[in-house]
């Protein structure tokens, strides 16, 4: 995902008008960097997904794996 890609993608996840669990958490691995942030957003996303009984989107998972690659 590009930068710019990223910050929306945070910025929504985390924007005052989200009240979802686990937002708290997101927005202080927000301040602290981006890239954790998004990892942790991805795998919140899939496991979001998952307890709801929804398909998991292509390119959620594609990213999350992308993120876990460059992580190690």
């Amino acid at each position: 995902m590009s930068r710019l890609a990223v910050i929306i993608y945070m910025a929504d996840l985390i924007s005052a008008d989200r009240d979802h669990k686990d937002v708290g958490r997101m927005r202080k691995l927000a301040d602290k960097g981006l890239e954790r942030a998004m990892c942790e957003a991805l795998r919140f996303s899939i496991g979001d997904s998952v307890s709801k009984g929804n398909s998991i989107p292509p390119s959620t998972l594609e990213a999350y794996n992308e993120y876990i690659k460059y992580r190690k």
